[in-house]
């Protein structure tokens, strides 16, 4: 698999940036094509409609790396569709840093914390026609970079999904929404725009995934 990206701006809130599904983790990071079932919610909530499954759920659980400084995430997800072409899901990610050790007034040491993330999400969507579907999902994130400092904001993704035998195509926005604010800084959500394709043939399925965030720089990935 290949990925790679261009750096986004210091403000912008990087942890909806990370793809916590495993699939999507095999596949050069093109979680908005290639997300499991279990994960759509979050990802491409359009997806669920179009579905070979009626239902899934999933969780999993890793170790962060410490170019991104380390810690742990885990991941939650689930889904129902129902025979009306309605889908309904829903999911979260958490993640915590590595233990953070500071000194107070004075230079006294204090006492080690992690900062956290929860990112919680609900989807629905609704297939328009055969093989055709449109999802929202509305988002709630809650981050903590000290004991004392956090802050929660709220966003939205809008989706069109499109499957038709081998090949699966998705085109959105995502993370439109408030800002974290801590004290007098603000942080925004990782606006952006997502197109993403897919192929399978054979049992083999490849995808590319391009992400043009509305602050300026683009992510790509293949798989």
């Amino acid at each position: 698999c290949l990925a790679g990206a261009m750096s986004t701006k210091a403000q912008d809130y990087s942890s909806l940036l990370l793809n916590l599904d495993p699939a999507s983790l095999a596949k050069g990071s093109t979680s908005f094509i290639t997300s499991a079932g279990a994960y759509l919610a979050g990802q491409n909530a359009a997806a669920m409609s179009l579905s070979d499954k009626k239902m899934s759920i999933g969780a999993g659980y890793c170790l962060l790396p410490e170019k991104i400084g380390g810690g742990n995430a885990a991941s939650l997800g689930t889904y129902y569709k129902t025979k009306s072409g309605f889908a309904f899901g829903l999911g979260a990610n958490y993640m915590a840093s590595a233990p953070i050790s500071g000194a107070g007034e004075g230079g006294a040491p204090l006492e080690s914390f992690k900062s956290s993330d929860i990112n919680a999400h609900l989807g629905l969507s609704y297939r328009i026609v055969k093989g055709l579907s449109l999802g929202v999902s509305a988002k709630f994130v809650h981050s903590a970079l000290t004991p004392s400092l956090s802050s929660i904001a709220f966003g939205a993704d809008v989706n069109l999904a499109y499957r038709n035998k081998g090949l699966s195509a998705a085109l959105g926005v995502a993370n439109l929404g408030s800002k974290l604010k801590y004290g007098e800084s603000e942080v925004s959500l990782p606006a952006m725009a997502r197109l993403g394709l897919a192929y399978s043939v054979f049992g083999l399925q490849v995808s590319a995934e391009v992400d043009q965030l509305f602050s300026g720089g683009t992510m790509a990935g293949a798989g």
